[in-house]
C-alpha cells in the first residue's frame, strides 16, 4: 500500500519541478517514481479566481494492475507497465509468470510470446518529471491476425474457385456458340 507520508515525501522532492508547472497556471499530468520504485499518475489543476493563481490541486493515483484494468476496460488489447527493464504491472496475468522484455521504444511492433500464446508489442515511453521514464507496453494478441489471414485465404480460395467454374462455363457456352454458326 502506498502511504500518504511516501507521496508527501516524493512532491516535496520534486517540489521545484512541481511549481514550476503550478507558476504557468497550466494543467499538466506526468509521472513520479517513488524510491520504492511504485509510480504514480499525477495531475496538477490550477485553482484561478479572476485570472489569478490562488493555488493548485495535486491528485495522483498508483499504476497498479487495477489502474490499468480499469483503463483497458472494452478492450481485448493488453497493458504491461517497466520501469528499469522490470515488469510493474500488467492485465495480461501470464505476463508476470515469465521472464520477458519489452521491445525499444522506438522499434516497430514486435511479436513476443507470453505464455502460450504470439502477441504484437509496442513500446511508448512515458516520460517523468525528472529523467525517469516508464515503459508502456500495448500488447494485441495475433489470434485475430491468425484469424483474419486463414479467412482471407479462404476467401481467395473460394473467389478463384467461383472464378474459375464461370470461366469454363462462359469458355463452354461461347464454344458451342460458335461451332453451332459453323
Amino acid at each position: 500500500s502506498l502511504g500518504e507520508d511516501s507521496l508527501k515525501q516524493q512532491i516535496l522532492s520534486d517540489r521545484e519541478i512541481l511549481l514550476k508547472y503550478y507558476l504557468t497556471g497550466i494543467y499538466f499530468s506526468s509521472i513520479l517514481i517513488l524510491k520504492n520504485d511504485e509510480s504514480l499518475l499525477v495531475s496538477v489543476a490550477p485553482l484561478k479566481v479572476q485570472d489569478n493563481l490562488i493555488g493548485a490541486v495535486v491528485l495522483g493515483v498508483k499504476v497498479s494492475d487495477r489502474l490499468l484494468q480499469q483503463i483497458q476496460s472494452g478492450s481485448e488489447d493488453n497493458i504491461a507497465v517497466f520501469y528499469n527493464g522490470k515488469l510493474i504491472s500488467s492485465t495480461l496475468p501470464a505476463a508476470k509468470n515469465i521472464s520477458w522484455q519489452p521491445p525499444q521504444a522506438k522499434a516497430l511492433p514486435q511479436a513476443i510470446d507470453i505464455g502460450l500464446k504470439t502477441y504484437l508489442a509496442k513500446t511508448i515511453l512515458v516520460s517523468g518529471l525528472d529523467t525517469s521514464a516508464l515503459e508502456l507496453v500495448l500488447l494485441e494478441s495475433t489470434d485475430d491476425l491468425e484469424n483474419l489471414k486463414k479467412n482471407l485465404w479462404i476467401t481467395v480460395g473460394l473467389f478463384s474457385l467461383v472464378g474459375g467454374a464461370i470461366a469454363i462455363i462462359v469458355g463452354t457456352l461461347v464454344t458451342r456458340f460458335i461451332s453451332d454458326r459453323i
